[in-house]
């Protein structure tokens, strides 16, 4: 008796800890908010990321308060650049 609850006690054990795991996830999001040399936000901007190691890359506009988001990014290090009309072509690298 006693080994069988010791079974049980495990096997509720394993049936919880692997309902954790199915929340695990392999994608990101890159945000963020474009401003000019004033600190005023800028709209309309193409945004592109690229993950150099694979190729990858997407490509978004800011909205009207000058932000952007890209959702579920696979993980990896990413270089953003940023242009715009009358801009110069940013771009910065994540580490």
């Amino acid at each position: 008796m006693r080994r069988a609850l010791g079974f049980l006690y495990l096997f509720v054990v394993l049936c919880y800890s692997s309902r954790n795991l199915l929340g695990q996830v392999n994608t990101a999001s890159l945000s963020g908010l474009v401003t000019d040399s004033s600190g005023s936000a800028m709209a309309g901007v193409q945004v592109r990321s690229l993950n150099r190691s694979t190729g990858y890359s997407r490509e978004v506009a800011t909205d009207h308060s000058g932000y952007y988001t890209l959702p579920s990014m696979p993980i990896g290090s990413y270089a953003v650049a940023v242009q715009g009309e009358g801009l110069p072509r940013r771009r910065k690298a994540s580490n």
